[in-house]
């Protein structure tokens, strides 16, 4: 992954550290893997992605406090 020339150093070696610079990181276009979630309200299974998945989706990740 191609950075600007202007990031600090250390924030390159942090984010290499958390492996936000891997290159087998999903592109757009990849299938989405295949996860297996609770439902918050009452945490009954799902599952989303993986192969066949015949619509979009949306994954919002927020603090539940």
């Amino acid at each position: 992954m191609k950075l600007p020339q202007d990031i600090p150093p250390e924030v390159v070696a942090f984010l290499q550290q958390v492996g936000y610079l891997d290159e087998d990181r999903l592109k757009p276009g990849d299938t989405a893997p295949t996860m297996n979630l609770r439902h918050l309200a009452d945490g009954v299974p799902i599952t989303i992605g993986g192969p066949g998945l015949d619509r979009p989706i949306v994954l919002i990740l927020a603090s539940y406090t």
